[in-house]
This record gives structure tokens, sequence and C-alpha cells, in this order.
């Protein structure tokens, strides 16, 4: 008969401790992110407005076109944030729901699987223990070995669901934390190309603006003034 080493229970019991701890650190960070870019996005809002009062009371054309284009830039920036927050909400800690139902059934079966070793392995030892005594009944013999035999069988086919039902939720979690990476990197990925190509047009405009044709504008204006 062969056991398998005690390092598989500690490899397991490790593997459930690391994915709890998971849970339990991750997914309130992702929350506190999640809180940080709302917070982001109503200060966003309120400097939009600012921006927006700022360039109806700008004489400066060059000026008034590069405040309104960044008060746009800064407001597609917003929804794409309200974007990035819908993202992580829905395929972030949407998914976090899922996981501990599936660690509790894990776990259950790796209790379950523990205790029918237990089971098997003190048959086992209580046959051998028989065997090396020099008088023992063939009958009480017959009877430990079949209860021995019924174990090793349970233990097999115990050991065979565990290991398939591990696989299972492993290859389940992988398929989900792959996800959830995902959405954070393309969440965080497509912000910040958005708010970087409508930054990019505004720091054009606001390159653009002369300060010395302005200054002659004004000048010019202010001696019109002065004839009127």
């Amino acid at each position: 008969m062969a056991f398998h080493p005690t390092d598989k229970a500690v490899f397991l019991k490790d593997h459930t401790n690391n994915i709890q701890k998971l849970l339990k650190t991750f997914e309130p960070g992702v929350r506190a992110e999640v809180k940080k870019e709302q917070q982001i996005s109503d200060k966003t809002l309120k400097l939009v407005q600012i921006l927006e009062q700022m360039a109806q009371h700008e004489t400066c054309p060059a000026a008034q076109k590069s405040l309104d284009k960044l008060a746009s830039a800064l407001n597609n920036t917003q929804n794409n944030r309200e974007a990035l927050i819908d993202q992580l909400e829905t395929n972030i800690i949407g998914q976090f729901g899922t996981f501990p139902e599936k660690l509790k059934k894990l776990q259950a079966s790796t209790r379950n699987r523990d205790k029918v070793m237990k089971a098997a392995l003190q048959s086992h030892k209580k046959v051998i223990g028989l065997q090396e005594k020099k008088k023992v009944k063939p009958a009480v013999l017959a009877v430990a070995t079949q209860k021995d035999n019924q174990d090793q069988a349970k233990m097999r086919e115990v050991e065979n669901n565990f290991n398939s039902e591990t696989v299972n939720f492993e290859k389940e979690r992988l398929n989900g934390l792959k996800d959830m990476l995902l959405a954070y990197v393309q969440g965080h990925m497509f912000l910040h190309a958005r708010s970087l190509e409508g930054l990019s047009e505004v720091f054009a405009a606001i390159h653009a603006i002369d300060v010395e044709k302005e200054g002659k504008d004004l000048k010019r204006k202010l001696r019109d003034m002065e004839s009127e």
C-alpha cells in the first residue's frame, strides 16, 4: 500500500491559506482604488466647470480655444475613468464573489480526504499488527484484512476525485485571476491612452498661443479705443 506523503496535505493547506489571504487583501485594495478613482472623477468634473467658466470670460481667442479643449479633454477623461470604475467593480470585485464558496468546497474535500486517509492508515496498521502476533484467530485477521481492503479502495477513489477537484479548482482560480488582472490592466491602459490622446491635442493648442501676437492685437485694440 502506498500513501501520499504529508507534503501534499501541507502544500494544499498552504495553497488555500494563500488564496484566503488574496481574498482578504486584494479585494479591499481594489475597492479602495475604486473609491479613489470616484473621488478623482468628482474633482475632475468640478475642474471642468471652472475651465468652462474661464473660457467664457477669456478675451484671447487662442487661450479660449485652449481652455475649451482642456475642459473637453478632462471631461472625456472623467468619462473614461467612470468606465474604469465600472470595469473594476464588475470584472474584478464581482469575480471575488465566486471564490469563497468554491474554496469552502475544496477545503471540505480536503478534510474528507484527510479523514479517509487516516482511517485507511489505521486499518492497514491494524492488519500489520495482527500479522506480527503469534496467535491470531484467522477470522479476526480476515475481518481486519477485509476492512483494510475496503478502506484502501475508498481511499483510492476519494484521492482520485480529490485530485480532479483540486485541478479543476486551480484551473478556475487561475482563469478568474487572469480575467481580473487583464481587466485591471486593460482598464488602466484605456484610461491613460485616451487621456494622453486628448491631452496631446490640448498641449498643441496651448503651445500655439502666440503671446507676442496677442500683445500686438491688444495694443491695436487699445489704440482704436483711444481714437474713438
